[in-house]
């Protein structure tokens, strides 16, 4: 998935997302469900900076940049949980049971 956030150049864009309670940040990535249906989430930014905040509700992730703000997540179930995800000159590249290539847009 990639979101994008505009704003006037001079003032930053910002955009937050949530993940459900019970979501957690396990190693640069968002761990959603765990067990036998585990399920996870791999947030980079294609530009700008992002982090987590835990509230009573859940995960956020907050993104922001000058002017043009770009993120990406890419969700991974089953035997693609675990996968390598890159951001890598605007590609975005996934080294899993097989491995994908996108063009970020």
């Amino acid at each position: 998935m990639v979101d994008n956030a505009l704003g006037p150049e001079a003032s930053k864009a910002a955009m937050v997302w949530h993940f459900p309670e019970g979501s957690q940040m396990l190693h640069n990535r968002i761990q959603i469900r765990s067990g036998e249906h585990s399920a996870e989430a791999v947030v980079l930014p294609a530009n700008g900076t992002i982090h987590t905040e835990k509230d009573d509700t859940g995960l956020q992730v907050l993104g922001h940049y000058s002017g043009h703000l770009s993120m990406v997540a890419v969700f991974l179930t089953g035997e693609w949980v675990g996968s390598k995800v890159m951001n890598i000159e605007n590609r975005l590249i996934v080294n899993g049971p097989k491995q994908i290539l996108l063009s970020i847009p």
